[in-house]
């Protein structure tokens, strides 16, 4: 049985995007559960904290290109 912790959250300005940074406390991972501001939802996962809020933090500030650039790397 895993246990977890919210670590922290992101919101758009206009609360339509959305994006938690989660613990998984018996793997040490995390996770980025997230929100588009159409209501469809996704995760990520996440060997560090740091990539973890980079992510979620770039999801609701920079929008598509944000992640059109990512996935270019």
């Amino acid at each position: 049985m895993s246990a977890y912790k919210t670590i922290s959250d992101f919101y758009s300005e206009d609360k339509k995007r959305t994006a938690s940074v989660i613990k998984n406390l018996s793997t040490n991972r995390y996770s980025v559960s997230v929100k588009s501001d159409s209501g469809s939802t996704f995760s990520a996962l996440f060997e560090n904290i740091d990539d973890a809020e980079d992510y979620a933090e770039g999801w609701v500030t920079h929008s598509d290109y944000y992640y059109d650039t990512e996935r270019n790397k």
